[in-house]
């Protein structure tokens, strides 16, 4: 297991870590050091390089040298190598790693280090903040992260109805539950594959065309089937006040009981867009989704919620779309941190005998 940007790792975001290596080969004490000792080059949260390399490229060694070994030895091995140093902050860093990321793959291809090997590039969203997420691209390349399968030649002959249906799927609704599912799947190739709609289905099955973001486990927020059944709605009608109002209230009713001495009570500033979908016509409800300003943050978070005037309620939960820095450095939750604008801190007296 390995990562780049180590402090923002996936067990070590707000997190503890591990008191023991996770894993046989394990690249982050490693990478600690060299954040800390030759680490530059940092836009915003990453180190973009470790002494004179790429910390992307220390990454694609990293990957590259452990198929050298395992191929050679012919044994087994699982990798899992997580990349945020060229992808996490700006929407045009990646390119920077193009070359050396094309390079590694065909080395390993040539080399036979993936003929043997399923390989599975993904990521787990897009830009969540930037110009671009104001945009509805934007908005729909956050919740639409890619995700790449490479099998050797022989996989499709020894498993043609399995790699049909992989490609097939590739047109359907599918989640990181199913990777997880098709994984799985990959240590017995020989198993039952049931195609019954579930939260996870491997990959290898048939996937439904009607399979529904509620099937497959996904919040109203993040499901991208519904976003062409929005409709702009004007930013001044009482309605749409009523539901900003409730997500400032919601926001607040997480803040005030347990960090009310750290964080500012938070108050609705503006609404930046509104859009609609009729919801349910036996009882009146609508689904809003809203992007709002928080005072005095400037917070801007956007969130969906259907109800009426008399009670809203989250369908998943609420984005925060601009950087927030340190405007939370009061807090440790991980949870409260997107939504605490941090009181600012209380002069010290200083007495005339002390002077």
């Amino acid at each position: 297991m390995a990562e780049d940007a180590v402090w923002m790792g996936a067990f070590h975001y707000d997190k503890k870590g591990f008191n023991h290596p996770p894993t046989d080969y394990y690249l982050h004490p490693f990478m600690l050091e060299m954040a800390e000792k030759i680490g530059h080059t940092k836009s915003q949260n990453c180190f973009l390089c470790y002494g004179p390399k790429l910390a992307f490229d220390i990454l694609l060694d990293y990957v590259k040298q452990t198929a050298d070994l395992f191929t050679r030895q012919n044994r087994p091995y699982f990798q899992f190598i997580w990349g945020n140093s060229l992808f996490h902050d700006l929407l045009n860093n990646p390119r920077l790693g193009d070359e050396s990321f094309s390079v590694t793959l065909k080395q390993m291809f040539h080399q036979n280090q993936l003929n043997r090997t399923a390989l599975i590039i993904l990521s787990d969203h897009g830009m969540r903040w930037g110009d671009i997420r104001k945009t509805d691209q934007g908005k729909i390349e956050e919740r639409m992260p890619f995700a790449y399968f490479f099998f050797p030649l022989w996989f499709a002959t020894s498993y043609p109805t399995h790699m049909k249906n992989l490609q097939t799927n590739a047109k359907k609704l599918t989640t990181p539950y199913d990777i997880h599912e098709t994984l799985k799947n990959l240590l017995d190739m020989n198993s039952v594959v049931h195609d019954k709609i579930s939260r996870g289905m491997s990959l290898f099955s048939k996937i439904p065309q009607h399979r529904t973001c509620a099937m497959a486990g996904i919040e109203e927020h993040w499901c991208i089937c519904n976003f062409e059944k929005f409709e702009t709605k004007s930013f001044n009608t009482s309605i749409v006040r009523s539901a900003a109002d409730f997500v400032i209230g919601f926001i607040n009713a997480l803040l005030i009981p347990q960090y009310n001495h750290a964080c500012e009570v938070l108050k609705l500033h503006g609404i930046q867009q509104a859009t609609h979908k009729f919801y349910n016509e036996s009882n009146s409800t609508d689904v809003f989704m809203l992007t709002i300003i928080a005072a005095p943050s400037n917070g801007v978070f956007e969130v969906t919620v259907h109800g009426n005037m008399r009670q809203w309620n989250l369908l998943g939960e609420i984005s925060r779309l601009d950087l927030y820095g340190n405007q939370s450095s009061c807090v440790t939750s991980s949870e409260v941190k997107k939504y605490c604008f941090c009181k600012p801190k209380p002069q010290s007296k200083i007495s005339s005998s002390s002077l």
